[in-house]
């Protein structure tokens, strides 16, 4: 939605642009009989062709007579880029197509993804992040304001920037790496022997189902040692040793309770 937001704030300033342009090129022609001689400071089309050609790239095809497609190798990734350049040539807009997320993803994951690479794009200066609703691609942005002639070079650099960006950011966008880069012990848990549910959550928020009781509050973990405090202030502290990442011991007291991952 963002993308299309986007879009089509873009298609509207642009028609804007062009039609203020025609209207002043019908303007000059009505007062003196001819019309103004256009005099281009900006990288033109074919320009922006040329400098395509010099982009290490694979895979180059137009879509259109305006939008490029390519792959770009950078950083151990292969990236498939999208290049266009704005109709009145004031800007060139390039994007990188990194990762799909998966549709078994919960919703819950996916919006704290989100976050994190809403609060990355803030920190990234000239690039931003998008996801696709519907395909759930998410996408690396960035944008050259034209102000007059733009070199290969400075192409390029802008392309690597974006690419350095992107591996520098990748346990965010890229959902294999989610699990990696998620604390062990977030998720949902079992008792093996008395079936006690345990669920820890990226908010530091717990849930404890006992039967019929649900127990609910704020955790730490400090190390080993786990703190879990009730809206009551009651406060428990237990000993959480790791079997391995779908298995832990919580001891509380002498007593332990094996818990496996849901």
């Amino acid at each position: 939605m963002l993308r299309k937001h986007l879009t089509l704030t873009l298609a509207l300033i642009l028609g804007v642009l062009s039609a203020n342009q025609v209207f002043a090129f019908d303007g000059f022609k009505a007062l003196s009989g001819r019309a103004p001689v256009e005099e281009s400071s900006i990288t033109t089309l074919d320009e922006f062709k040329t400098i395509l050609e010099s982009v290490p790239k694979e895979n180059f095809r137009a879509a259109d007579e305006r939008v490029f497609l390519f792959d770009v190798k950078h950083a151990g990734f292969i990236l498939p880029t999208v290049a266009l350049r704005s109709p009145n040539g004031n800007f060139i807009w390039n994007a990188y197509r990194l990762a799909p997320v998966p549709q078994d993803v919960p919703t819950d994951k996916l919006a704290e993804r989100m976050m994190k690479l809403l609060a990355a794009s803030g920190e990234g200066g000239d690039f931003f992040f998008s996801i696709d609703p519907e395909t759930r691609m998410v996408s690396i942005h960035g944008c050259i304001q034209v102000h007059g002639k733009i070199s290969a070079q400075y192409y390029i650099d802008h392309l690597m920037a974006m690419g350095d960006f992107a591996a520098k950011t990748e346990n965010l966008w890229n959902p294999e790496k989610w699990d990696a880069d998620e604390p062990k012990h977030i998720g949902q848990w079992e008792s093996e022997s008395s079936g006690m549910t345990l669920k820890l959550q990226p908010s530091n928020r717990f849930e404890l189902v006992v039967g019929d009781s649900v127990t609910k509050g704020n955790f730490e973990l400090d190390g080993n040692t786990l703190t879990m405090e009730d809206s009551n202030g009651e406060k428990l502290t237990a000993e959480i040793k790791f079997d391995n990442p779908n298995q832990f011991q919580l001891i509380v007291a002498d007593n332990t309770n094996v818990f496996v991952r849901l």
